[in-house]
């Protein structure tokens, strides 16, 4: 069921919308805009195994991104920069950092919204917020 909610939509992000037609709503517009989005980042999002993800998150725990798309570029740096980070996770910090480097544009800002989503989820464990972050895991014990 839909909830009601009120939203405030800077001046600066109104051309997203574009413009309303006679039969349509803000509020179907913005569903349809967000059911978008979220299809690109699903489609876009890096696999990496459950301990990257935790190297990556613990980086840029700090680090707050807001809506400047520039911030991007410090998600790499933050991995490459966080001393004794490929030795707590058991990772290869600077494989980490350039695999994160590499990545297309759409993958970076998938990669940025599973760091928010971790952040505002309330799971009990690393596992359980992964999960509400919409993370898919390599396990190395898959085939």
């Amino acid at each position: 069921m839909s909830r009601r909610t009120t939203i405030y939509i800077p001046d600066h992000a109104r051309p997203v919308i574009g413009p309303l037609g006679s039969d349509d709503s803000l509020s179907g517009r913005i569903t349809t805009i967000l059911l978008r989005y979220q299809e690109i980042l699903d489609r876009s999002r890096p696999q990496f195994a459950e301990a990257e993800w935790l190297a990556i998150i613990d980086a840029n725990l700090a680090h707050w991104f807001g809506d400047d798309p520039s911030g991007l570029r410090l998600i790499w740096l933050n991995v490459a920069d966080a001393e004794g980070l490929g030795k707590k996770w058991g990772i290869d910090q600077g494989a980490l950092a350039n695999k994160l480097r590499q990545l297309p544009y759409a993958a970076q800002v998938a990669v940025m919204e599973i760091i928010e989503r971790y952040h505002g989820s309330g799971g009990a464990s690393h596992r359980d917020r992964l999960e509400a972050a919409g993370i898919k895991c390599h396990y190395r014990n898959e085939k």
